[in-house]
Order: C-alpha cells, then sequence, then structure tokens
C-alpha cells in the first residue's frame, strides 16, 4: 500500500484519473479513455488492484473496474484529481490578473492553449515573449504550474491550432479553434 505503486507510474496515474471520472468500466473502455494499448491498461488496472486502489466485478475476461472508495489513500489521491481539473482556470486567472495589473497600455484578447508547446496569447498591441511585461508572469507561470507562455501573436486569427480557455468579449474565435469544453481542455493538457 505504498503511494509509489498506487501513483508511480503514468500509466496507473490516467487508469485512477479515467475511473474517477467514470466508475465501473471495462478495461478495454479504460484503455481508450486512458490514451493506453489495451495491454497497458490492463497491466495497470492489475497493479492497482493488487494495491487495494481498484476493484474488480465479474468473470472470465469480462470485469467492470472501480475506485476503492474505502481505501485510506482515495480521499486525498481525489483531491488531487480534482485540483488538477482546475489547471486551466488557474493558469488562465493568473494571466488575466497580471494584464490587469500592466494597466491600460496592453490589452489582452485571447488565451489559448496548444499541447506540447504551451499557452498562445493575444495581446493588442503585440508584446514581445521576452519582453519586460510578460517576465514576471513567466516565472509565476513557471513556478506555480511548470508551464510557459510559447507564443504571443497581436491577430488573434494566428491563434487557430490553440484551445481557447478565455476571450474578451470583443474576440472573435478562428476558425480552427477550439472552444473551451471540460473534456477537449482535459485532453489538450493531457489530463485524458
Amino acid at each position: 500500500m505504498r503511494l509509489e505503486k498506487i501513483l508511480g507510474s503514468k500509466n496507473r496515474v490516467r487508469v485512477l484519473r479515467v475511473l474517477t471520472m467514470k466508475d465501473g468500466t471495462s478495461g478495454r473502455k479504460t484503455a481508450l479513455q486512458a490514451g493506453l494499448s489495451p495491454s497497458a491498461a490492463m497491466n495497470a488496472l492489475g497493479e492497482l488492484f493488487q494495491e487495494g486502489m481498484v476493484l474488480r466485478n465479474g468473470t472470465h475476461g469480462k470485469h467492470l473496474y472501480k475506485i476503492n472508495r474505502s481505501h485510506i489513500l482515495w480521499p486525498s489521491i481525489e483531491k488531487l484529481f480534482g485540483a488538477e481539473t482546475k489547471l486551466p482556470k488557474a493558469v488562465s486567472d493568473t494571466i488575466r490578473m497580471h494584464f490587469n495589473n500592466l494597466g491600460p497600455v496592453y490589452e489582452l484578447m485571447a488565451i489559448g492553449f496548444v499541447p506540447d508547446k504551451g499557452f498562445y496569447l493575444s495581446t493588442h498591441p503585440r508584446i514581445e515573449l521576452d519582453g519586460e511585461p510578460l517576465r514576471g508572469l513567466r516565472e509565476q507561470l513557471k513556478i506555480n504550474f511548470g508551464t510557459d507562455i510559447a507564443m504571443v501573436v497581436e491577430k488573434p486569427e494566428s491563434m487557430a491550432e490553440s484551445l481557447i480557455i478565455w476571450s474578451s468579449t470583443e474576440f472573435r474565435r478562428p476558425v480552427g479553434a477550439m472552444p473551451f469544453e471540460r473534456k477537449k481542455a482535459l485532453n489538450f493538457f493531457g489530463l485524458k
């Protein structure tokens, strides 16, 4: 019942995340939702079952898995997953607060996110990525969230590949950009 046996692998964390959102699911569905191969998901489920974190019901290869909510560590792990889902909003709020403190010189038009790249900002006028107005914000994002701003654009149309997390009322979502939805945001942040 050691914590590293439960949370010590990416696959086990992904499986737990899926079961947190949908309790009582098959190994195959868990694999699909976790973005894992069926064998990787089954290995993770087996390890979690051995640690008592997951319960297994059914017979002859037709098992349904669910979180063991009586496990002593489950309440703390559940809180971790809950905090994790707040990441997009927390980052967006931090960026918006930073721009409010800059005053009327810069207008934040939109905040987007691109997987494996980071956050995109649309500002008017455009701010250089390594410019003074962003320096403190970038440091704060690295310390608090382990992330950074990947690009700053002036025209929101340049954010077409982004998931739009926040936008001002004047901003029109560019063609191809996705509106913020919880499930899509979690996928974009790698929190499937």
